[in-house]
């Protein structure tokens, strides 16, 4: 992660909760605002939620062969709007 970002994120979530009147009934919360530590470094956690999600049914579903997508040119590629409705 970039050196700082993490501070910068929460001091401005905070400045955002205790300044803006819409959200004036979260002030309260503005003091416990954290970024939550996670179990594998930052920069890995794209890989580690694409390695669970290549786990579930629904990326098999989704998933072509390569001799699918020879044989297509590339048209039959999943789009991942009509994977969410199925």
């Amino acid at each position: 992660m970039i050196s700082g970002l993490a501070q910068r994120v929460i001091a401005e979530v905070r400045k955002v909760l205790q300044n803006d009147n819409e959200l004036a009934s979260a002030t309260d919360t503005a003091d416990r605002v954290q970024l939550v530590q996670t179990y594998f470094p930052r920069n890995m956690l794209a890989w580690v939620g694409g390695s669970v999600y290549a786990a579930t049914d629904s990326a098999r579903a989704s998933a072509i062969s390569s001799n699918e997508y020879s044989s297509s040119k590339g048209t039959c590629i999943p789009d991942w709007l009509n994977v969410a409705q199925e």
